[in-house]
């Protein structure tokens, strides 16, 4: 039997857009016995991390490597359809000041992105929460 661990994932900003750190597991969240209980809590904290970008440029959280024409498309329909806001450009793209539960799951999934991991650990495998401390300077945790 494994114990599943939910971890931050680190970022780093490349001027553009924070990028994840790969490879990199970040400091522990929790630890459960199974897996469904270990999704259901990456889910939460992926909320709670995304809500602390109200009125932060929403462009800073997509990923170079995705489609920009269809996230931004889908970014623009959102914005006229849920929040009543016309987007005609890519910088006029901002979190609202407030984001709620819903909100944060549209963005989460409109914008492919997740700020933790689950990693299964071996039963008798022990954890010391200190050796996940990013140690990179420029890696950063939501």
């Amino acid at each position: 039997m494994s114990t599943f661990v939910v971890h931050k994932k680190g970022f780093f900003y490349d001027d553009d857009s924070f990028i994840e750190a790969a490879g990199e597991k970040g400091s522990l969240v929790a630890t459960f016995k199974t897996l469904e209980q270990a999704k259901a809590e990456k889910d939460e904290q992926d909320i709670i991390s995304i809500q602390k970008f109200k009125e932060m440029f929403v462009g800073d959280l997509i990923n170079p490597s995705s489609d920009f024409e269809i996230v931004f498309a889908n970014l623009q329909e959102y914005y006229q359809t849920e929040l009543g806001i016309t987007i005609s450009t890519y910088d006029e793209m901002y979190f609202p000041k407030e984001i709620k539960k819903e909100q944060a799951i549209a963005f989460l999934n409109i914008l492919g992105i997740s700020f933790h991991d689950i990693v299964a650990y071996a039963d008798d495998e022990t954890m010391n929460p200190a050796d996940f401390a990013f140690t990179v300077e420029d890696l950063d945790e939501f």
